[in-house]
């Protein structure tokens, strides 16, 4: 098929900020379609409320915000809260893997049970709670502020952790380079 100018368009690309204000907007409104928002705006400041003054990010997704702690290079999802509209109201809180390894399981169940729920835990190690974002956010928020602070500081160990192992491995190197004296030198 010949090229035709007419039928050819250029290349679009959308940015972080444009994807972030669209994934705002979304959010927006199934809060709004669901009549949920102000118990989500309470469980959103419990969970920033949580995570304290740790190196915390929110994004937005459609359906809800994800709360993210750097580690390494990169930031890595920890706590999400959604809003599906197919659940008409239910709220899932959402425990990614290396949130549920830095938490004690106990503790999870015990916060979920105060939420008048249970925390299932999902074979990849994610776990989540369902809770009715149609009840008052009084119910939910001492909890989840709860969930949120063990965030902070199983991160904060895990980070350590991975420091000192880091220290252990180069001291383990440095002792196994040899120095030898020069060899004689071909003439």
């Amino acid at each position: 098929m010949p090229f035709d100018p007419r039928r050819w368009q250029r290349p679009t690309t959308i940015g972080v900020g444009a994807t972030k204000a669209r994934n705002q907007a979304s959010l927006d409104k199934v809060l709004a379609d669901l009549g949920i928002r102000e118990t989500y705006d309470v469980l959103v400041a419990a969970t920033k409320k949580g995570l304290g003054d740790s190196p915390y990010y929110q994004w937005p997704n459609a359906t809800g915000y994800s709360f993210y702690l750097r580690e390494g290079l990169s930031n890595r999802a920890y706590l999400s809260l959604y809003a599906p509209e197919a659940r008409n109201g239910k709220i899932q809180i959402l425990l990614h893997a290396r949130a549920t390894e830095v938490a004690k399981l106990d503790d999870l169940q015990t916060l979920a049970k105060a939420m008048e729920s249970s925390f299932v835990q999902k074979p990849n190690s994610s776990g989540e709670i369902w809770i009715d974002g149609r009840k008052s956010a009084s119910d939910y928020a001492q909890s989840l502020t709860a969930v949120a602070q063990c965030m902070p500081a199983g991160w904060k160990a895990k980070m350590e952790n991975q420091r000192q192992a880091a220290g252990e491995e180069l001291r383990a190197s440095d002792s196994t380079v040899q120095v030898t004296a020069p060899g004689p030198t071909a003439v």
